[in-house]
């Protein structure tokens, strides 16, 4: 076990040596959440935008959705491990603190929104137009109750996140930092691929999108 969890370190840019992840664990591990957090809200306001008219832009919402699946199970990989990290008794993790009461409390509830809003999201993707109504009802729900904790969430988080992402992204940063936190490439490669493997899965996936447009052609009723 503590092989596997030293090699998951070292791709998410941990240094091998002891003392090292001692001080760039919680960093390393800070630094791809917070720069999976700036892609995922900018995907996240470009969803937003085709709430304004969804009969419309139905498919840009399907698709963007689409895009948006392995960012987000990206970010809560990575909001996972740190929890299980620090509850588990890693001393890195614990050294770093916990979140804020409030976040703490509101976690998981955004955890288990999003995972039931973009799990009713892609039944009605696949399923098309026709899909039960119960899916219709629980996207609804779930959405309401993801954008409130998720307001919280952005207003909380959102400073801290553009700072720890700049630190990986900044080629200043990066040389000055290299040698107390390598691997900025690798976390960035990561991000990024996540956001190839959504377009790789929209395209896999864009015949679905056949009874959605068939939908939008004959007037959304």
């Amino acid at each position: 076990m503590e092989r596997l969890v030293n090699r998951m370190e070292r791709v998410a840019g941990f240094d091998e040596s002891p003392h090292a992840r001692r001080q760039r664990g919680p960093e390393a591990n800070a630094r791809i959440t917070g720069a999976t957090a700036i892609v995922l809200l900018v995907l996240l306001v470009v969803e937003g935008l085709t709430l304004a008219s969804i009969n419309r832009f139905v498919l840009w919402h399907l698709a963007v959705g689409i895009v948006l699946i392995p960012v987000v199970i990206l970010k809560l990989t990575s909001v996972i491990w740190r929890f299980t990290r620090y509850y588990l008794g890693d001393r890195r993790y614990r050294a770093a603190g916990p979140p804020a009461f409030l976040l703490r409390v509101l976690g998981p509830v955004l955890a288990l929104s999003t995972l039931a809003l973009f799990a009713s999201g892609i039944v009605l993707f696949v399923k098309g137009p026709g899909a039960p109504p119960l899916f219709y009802d629980l996207h609804k729900a779930s959405f309401v109750l993801w954008i409130a904790v998720l307001v919280v969430h952005v207003a909380c988080h959102a400073p801290r996140a553009f700072r720890l992402a700049r630190r990986d992204l900044g080629r200043t940063e990066i040389r000055r930092l290299r040698h107390r936190l390598p691997r900025a490439r690798t976390r960035q490669g990561v991000v990024a691929a996540s956001v190839v493997l959504g377009v790789g899965l929209l395209m896999a996936s864009s015949v679905l999108l056949g009874p959605w447009t068939s939908w939008i052609h004959h007037g959304f009723p």
